[in-house]
C-alpha cells in the first residue's frame, strides 16, 4: 500500500470512528433527555394528583438504567446494523439513502439473533422458545426503528452535509464563458 492510499484509509477509518462515536453519544443523550422529560412529567403528575413523589434515587437510578440500556442497544444493534449497511452500500456503489432500509433489514436480523440467544440462554424447552422468538424479536425491532433512525442520521449528518455543500457550490458557482 502506498503512502497516499494509507493516508486515505486512515482518514476513512478515523471518520468512521468519529461519526459512530457521535451517533452513539447523540443517541444515548437523546435517550437520557427523553427519560428526563418522562421523569419531570411523572413528578408533575404526582404533585397534581397528591401522590408521593418517590425516593431521591428514582431519577438517577432511572438515568443509569437508560444509559446502560441505550449503550447496550447502540453497541449490539445499531452500530452493527449501520456499519453493515454502509459497507454494503459502498461495495455496491448505492446511494447513501439506501443505507436506511438496508440498516433496517440488518436490525431485524440482529434483533432476531439477540432474542434467540436470550431465549436459548434461559435453557427452557425448545417448544417454549420457538414460539416466543418471532414475537419478541418483532417487538424489539419495532422499538428500535426510531433509535436506528436517530443513530443513522447522526452518523451520516457530516457526509451528507459535505455532499450538499459541494452540490450547492457546483450549482451556484459562476460558469466560465466558453470562447
Amino acid at each position: 500500500m502506498n503512502g497516499t492510499r494509507a493516508i486515505k484509509a486512515a482518514g476513512t477509518a478515523g471518520s468512521l470512528l468519529v461519526r459512530h462515536f457521535l451517533a452513539f453519544a447523540g443517541s444515548t443523550g437523546a435517550a437520557c433527555a427523553l427519560w428526563t422529560l418522562v421523569y419531570v412529567a411523572l413528578l408533575i403528575w404526582a404533585v397534581l394528583s397528591n401522590n408521593g413523589v418517590g425516593g431521591p434515587l428514582a431519577y438517577p437510578a432511572g438515568l443509569i438504567f437508560v444509559v446502560a440500556a441505550s449503550s447496550f442497544c447502540c453497541l449490539v444493534l445499531l452500530l452493527p446494523s449501520t456499519l453493515a449497511a454502509e459497507w454494503i452500500a459502498r461495495r455496491l456503489r448505492l446511494s447513501v439513502l439506501l443505507q436506511i432500509p438496508i440498516s433496517a433489514g440488518f436490525l431485524a436480523v440482529f434483533s432476531l439473533l439477540l432474542v434467540g440467544m436470550g431465549q436459548a440462554a434461559r435453557l427452557s424447552g425448545v417448544e417454549e422458545i420457538s414460539h416466543k422468538i418471532p414475537a419478541l424479536s418483532g417487538l424489539l425491532f419495532l422499538l428500535m426503528l426510531l433509535p436506528l433512525g436517530v443513530y443513522w442520521w447522526i452518523a451520516q449528518s457530516v457526509p451528507l452535509t459535505i455532499a450538499l455543500v459541494r452540490t450547492l457550490r457546483h450549482l451556484f458557482s459562476p460558469q466560465k464563458p466558453r470562447h
